[in-house]
């Protein structure tokens, strides 16, 4: 076997069990001092990137990754390089590049708000919020770019409400003028709620 299946625990999320089992496949007969040639991860959510470190650290020399999403690094930067161990490939970091955060960002929150908008529809024509008023958990880029969806579709800037672990992104968004609050007052403001 590839790795202990002590490895294996219950309260492991399942994408971290999809990423051991992928990682497995993928290494399964493959002898790490020979070189096999080069694996490209396709990573969202920083799972095989943490998986190769931590299980496969003798195939890392074989793979390079790219990440593209922000939570994704912050995993890797909270399993990984907060508890030194460095990384053995390289990682291309596209969650924080810039034509992601200019152009991408602001396709998905205005995609996400008009799927939100026809689901209910199609649910029931008077399905739609009486009330104009979201609470946004997570007020990252793309979270910014769904509140910037619902200002264009009648939302009050007072009436979109911010829930973020993180105290700066918290004051990022009352400086951009909507509500925030701990996790029940928001949710409590939730006629529509969104996490992203």
């Amino acid at each position: 076997a590839l790795i202990n299946k002590h490895a294996y625990t219950k309260d492991m999320p399942m994408e971290e069990h999809r990423a051991i089992a992928t990682l497995t496949k993928l290494f399964d007969g493959m002898d790490s001092a020979v070189s096999h040639g080069k694996f490209l991860l396709l990573d969202d959510g920083g799972y095989l990137t943490v998986a190769l470190h931590e299980y496969f650290p003798r195939h890392a020399h074989s793979c390079r990754a790219v990440e593209q999403t922000d939570h994704g690094i912050q995993r890797i930067e909270h399993r990984l390089l907060n508890r030194h161990i460095p990384l053995a490939c390289p990682v291309i970091n596209c969650a924080r590049s810039h034509l992601k955060k200019v152009f991408e960002s602001p396709m998905i929150g205005e995609a996400i708000a008009s799927s939100i908008e026809l689901s209910l529809e199609q649910l029931h024509p008077k399905l739609a919020p009486q009330v104009k008023q979201a609470a946004l958990i997570g007020y990252g880029a793309v979270n910014q770019a769904v509140a910037g969806a619902l200002l264009r579709r009648g939302y009050a800037k007072e009436d979109i409400w911010i829930f973020d672990t993180a105290p700066k992104v918290m004051a990022a968004a009352r400086a951009d003028g909507l509500s925030t609050g701990s996790k029940v007052e928001v949710l409590a403001h939730g006629h529509l709620t969104i996490s992203s």
